[in-house]
């Protein structure tokens, strides 16, 4: 029996427009070139970044540094904010009515940056954190990131939940791998379509009995 359900954030929660990113970072005049010569420290540096693993301000200088000359630092950061992605209210309030059946978790690989911009459009939605998760687990703030071990073992040590209960949605398979070897019930979803998936339509499902 389902008793508690993890959400990721980004690709799940909200829609994050890849294809807008990376037209961005062209529009930074990052050419093709540069981004494949410099493929393993861009995705390093994103990596670290998104996850909040190293301090944001010193990530982005350095990440600037490939742009081409008279690029604002400025303008970086406005591209780098298109990460934060777009609020599906409908998806939001799907998530408070969930709360009247399950406990619901936020598991999310995210930067203290993009978590209180995050923070703020939900707000803007007309809705507080509190009204869509029980907690949230953060990787900035637990020094951690999915898929490592330890971010999972710490959503089960500090909630108490069994894995067993507990259905979990991300929209990475290495992510859904570890959430399996955590003892989850992981469900793999296509990036930006949780609508499409079997598990979270079975939830809907039930949802529309109870009301």
């Amino acid at each position: 029996m389902i008793k508690n359900l993890v959400f990721d954030y980004g690709g799940v929660v909200i829609n994050v427009d890849k294809r807008l990113i990376k037209q961005a970072f062209l529009d930074l005049k990052v050419s093709w070139l540069r981004q494949i010569l410099h493929r393993k420290t861009i995705r390093h540096m994103m990596d670290e970044f998104i996850c909040g693993l190293r301090p944001t301000d010193e990530l982005i200088r350095e990440a600037h540094q490939l742009c081409a000359n008279g690029v604002p630092l400025e303008k970086f950061y406005e591209v780098v904010m298109l990460l934060t992605g777009d609020i599906s209210v409908d998806r939001l309030e799907i998530l408070k009515r969930l709360r009247t059946h399950y406990k619901v978790y936020l598991l999310s690989n995210i930067n203290d940056v993009l978590w209180q911009t995050s923070v703020r459009q939900l707000k803007e939605a007309g809705y507080e954190v509190e009204d869509c998760f029980d907690d949230v687990f953060l990787s900035f703030e637990l020094k951690t990131a999915k898929p490592d071990l330890g971010i999972y073992e710490h959503l089960i040590q500090t909630t108490g939940l069994s894995p067993a209960e507990t259905l979990y949605f991300d929209d990475k398979k290495e992510n859904i791998k570890a959430g399996r070897h955590a003892g989850f019930l992981s469900s793999y979803v296509k990036p930006n379509h949780i609508e499409d998936n079997r598990d979270y339509k079975a939830l809907l499902a039930e949802l529309k009995k109870n009301y």
